[in-house]
This record gives C-alpha cells, sequence and structure tokens, in this order.
C-alpha cells in the first residue's frame, strides 16, 4: 500500500456510525495536575484516591515508551487527548426513558444491534464475564423499549 493510500484511509471522515451527537461536558486536551484535580472533583472522588491518582501521574512523567516490540510508530501526543467527557447533566437526569437523548437510544441500539448480530454470525467471543454482562443488559434495555408482550 502506497503512502498516498494510507494518507487517504487516515484523511477521510468515519464512516462507521458510532458517533453520538449530544451535548456534552468535555475537558479541552492536555493532561496535567489540574486536569486530575478537576475529573476527580467531577466524578466525587474521596482524596486518597486523588493522592494515588496524583502519585500515578508523577511516576507516569518519568517513565519512557517501550521499543521492545521493534514497531515502527510516530510518539503518542498525550497531550493532544481530552482525558473527560460526559453528557451535560439535564437536572437530576432524565425520569423515564422518553426524556433521554434519542441520539444517545440510537446509538445504543446500533451497538447492541451489531453485539448481538456478532453473536449470531458466530463471531462474538466473551472475552469475560463484562461481556456477559453488558450482552444481559442490552436484552433488558431492548424489552424496556420493545416489549415482546
Amino acid at each position: 500500500m502506497s503512502q498516498q493510500e494510507i494518507d487517504q484511509l487516515v484523511d477521510q471522515d468515519y464512516k462507521y456510525g458510532f458517533v453520538t451527537d449530544i451535548e456534552s461536558d468535555t475537558l479541552p486536551p492536555g493532561l496535567n495536575e489540574d486536569v486530575i484535580r478537576e475529573i476527580s472533583t467531577r466524578k466525587g472522588e474521596p482524596e486518597w484516591l486523588l493522592e494515588w491518582r496524583l502519585e500515578a501521574y508523577a511516576k507516569w512523567l518519568k517513565m519512557t515508551p517501550p521499543d521492545w516490540a521493534h514497531v515502527d510508530y510516530p510518539p503518542i501526543d498525550f497531550q493532544s487527548i481530552s482525558y473527560f467527557s460526559a453528557p451535560k447533566k439535564q437536572g437530576d437526569g432524565p425520569q423515564s426513558l422518553d426524556e433521554v437523548d434519542p441520539a444517545l437510544i440510537e446509538t445504543y441500539l446500533v451497538c447492541v444491534l451489531q453485539f448481538l448480530w456478532e453473536i449470531i454470525i458466530g463471531a462474538f467471543v466473551p472475552m469475560n464475564c463484562c461481556s456477559i454482562i453488558i450482552l444481559a443488559r442490552s436484552f433488558v434495555f431492548i424489552h424496556d423499549i420493545y416489549p415482546l408482550t
């Protein structure tokens, strides 16, 4: 594959449909202690967990990327990544499914249907118990929207 073909693939718009255009509360790109504190505050974490995260970040800053795999890729720009994004809070949250943003429901259903299709065609291989839990919750969610009876 030529470099031009690779560039065309990389530069094309994302076309696989797993984008949800809903109002979000997103931190600007970049990672530093202030970002870690802000995320911890937004998540309501206890002080001991914030201290643990800050210690881990300080250790991470001293680390170098591994080179044992002999893979050639450009360095990762960790400052170009946003490390927190969540749907904007709407009061106490939706009280019923009718109050949930339709774009969020549509994205969830597309993901669930893709998941179910993989099971039907035999392409799904559960990697751990979380996969099974997600599947079970998906069936409950779909049944709430489209009851069988």
